[in-house]
């Protein structure tokens, strides 16, 4: 009906030499020139299959004799870790949402293990997986890539990316609806036409707001002098946009890990103050420090940055787009009413049957 109409009067209004974007396209309309990029077209989709790994170290084959069994298998929404023995069988569901801490660990420059909130858990903390002898680096790899595409795409990360993709198209669409109101207008004027009275709608807001919340990569060294000194040990922490990146070395390099997580899962961050002069940074990743302690001016430019990141891509970030979310559609609402009011006036002025209105939002 709209098209109809903006088509008959697009002479008359010199501003839209082609048109509202909404209503160029192909021969049925409706297409915009430029969509919003959506993350879910990422390649993330590569992590999407269903796969199976064997993890079934050799420890447990020698004290099951040959009959236990550990499998990992990747379901679309869901891991699944199930071990076997000749006495038992337990298996661990979890949505990638749920997997916490990805961590792929080295240990004495040749063994590499996994933990995950699938791990079992025991008095000494998660019990790492480490398939065979421990040697087979390429398999860790490969299911800590896995796993980490997955959290991202079905978990925190892919949550926020979702919520930014519907603003995103939320905002072509106002874009729409504002090219192609002086279209409408000009067909006001031209079949001179009473302006319909102005819609109203609860808790629409009087105007319209993006949210902006992106971030730039940081990295800070974090390595303690004393433990340098001791160990040998290094440490480094990567603020990345959507997720903070740890990883650390000792013994030269022969026992090493990496940690990655979502702004969401850092838990808490705080800062501790010793003598006023020694300060750690505390969080989910442990106590962080850097060199002698002293250094207190950049380890509180780091907590803040990790505050500010963990507020605006954790939970609080999520509740902020999906109330803003809901705002613009019910202003979008507003608009659109407004515009098919205009619309049916017109036609209506042209003795054109109009058909009856939908049923709007409540």
């Amino acid at each position: 009906l709209a098209q109809a109409v903006v088509a008959h009067c697009r002479p008359v209004c010199p501003n839209s030499r082609e048109g509202p974007p909404a209503l160029r396209g192909g021969p049925g309309g409706g297409a915009m020139d430029h969509p919003p990029e959506s993350h879910s077209e990422s390649e993330d989709e590569t992590y999407t299959g269903r796969r199976e790994y064997v993890v079934t170290p050799y420890g447990l084959t020698c004290i099951t004799c040959g009959m236990g069994s550990q499998t990992l298998l990747l379901e679309a929404e869901e891991a699944v870790l199930t071990t076997t023995t000749c006495c038992d069988e337990q298996t661990k569901r979890l949505p990638y949402g749920e997997l916490g801490n990805v961590e792929h660990n080295m240990v004495c420059g040749c063994c590499h293990n996994f933990t995950t909130n699938l791990s079992q858990v025991t008095e000494d903390g998660p019990v790492p997986v480490s398939p065979g002898c421990g040697c087979q680096q390429e398999l860790v790899e490969e299911i800590v890539n896995q796993l980490k595409a997955r959290m991202r795409g079905r978990g925190d990360t892919g949550n926020i990316r979702r919520a930014e993709d519907a603003v995103a198209l939320l905002t072509e669409i106002w874009k729409d609806i504002t090219n192609s109101a002086p279209s409408v207008e000009a067909a006001l004027s031209k079949f001179q036409v009473a302006r319909p009275p102005a819609v109203s709608i609860s808790h629409a807001p009087e105007q319209f707001v993006m949210l902006d919340d992106k971030f730039h990569e940081e990295e800070y060294d974090v390595t303690d002098r004393w433990r340098k000194i001791c160990c040998c040990r290094s440490a480094e922490i990567v603020l990345e946009p959507e997720e903070v990146f740890f990883k650390q070395s000792e013994c030269c390099g022969l026992q090493y890990s990496e940690t990655r997580l979502p702004y969401g899962q850092l838990e808490h961050v705080s800062e501790t103050l010793y003598c006023d002069r020694c300060i750690c940074v505390g969080s989910s990743l442990g106590s962080l420090t850097r060199g002698c302690c002293c250094d207190r001016e950049t380890m509180e430019e780091l907590a803040e940055h990790m505050r500010v990141r963990q507020k605006a891509r954790g939970n609080t970030g999520n509740i902020l787009r999906q109330e803003e979310t809901i705002r613009v559609i019910r202003l979008l609402q507003q608009r659109l009413l407004e515009q098919d009011a205009k619309v049916r006036a017109v036609v209506r002025s042209q003795g054109k049957p109009v058909p009856p209105p939908q049923q709007g939002m409540p």
